[in-house]
C-alpha cells in the first residue's frame, strides 16, 4: 500500500509538472499560436499512435528551434532510452 500511495504521488507530481510545462509553452506563444496548436497536436498524434517518438522529437526540435530550454525541459518527458541529443536540435 505504501507502494502504491508513493506511485500515485508520484505519478501527481510527473502530471503537474507536464502542465506547468504546456502552460510555459502557451505562455511563451502567445503571440505565436500557431505553433502552440502545433505542439499540441503533436501529442494528440503521438497519443493516437499516429507518430512514433523519434517524429515526435523531430517535430518538436523543429518547432522549437529556437527555444533550446523548452527543448531541455521537453526530454525530461520523453521515455529513459529516447532522450534529445543535440543532434535532434
Amino acid at each position: 500500500q505504501q507502494q502504491q500511495q508513493q506511485q500515485h504521488q508520484q505519478q501527481h507530481q510527473e502530471r503537474g509538472t507536464a502542465y506547468s510545462y504546456v502552460a510555459q509553452i502557451k505562455d511563451r506563444f502567445k503571440n505565436e499560436p500557431v505553433i502552440y496548436r502545433e505542439f499540441l497536436n503533436i501529442l494528440q498524434l503521438y497519443k493516437d499512435n499516429n507518430l512514433d517518438i523519434a517524429s515526435v522529437k523531430a517535430k518538436v526540435a523543429n518547432l522549437f528551434s529556437r527555444h533550446t530550454d523548452l527543448l531541455a525541459r521537453f526530454s525530461i518527458f520523453l521515455p529513459e532510452q529516447e532522450p534529445m541529443t543535440q543532434e535532434d536540435t
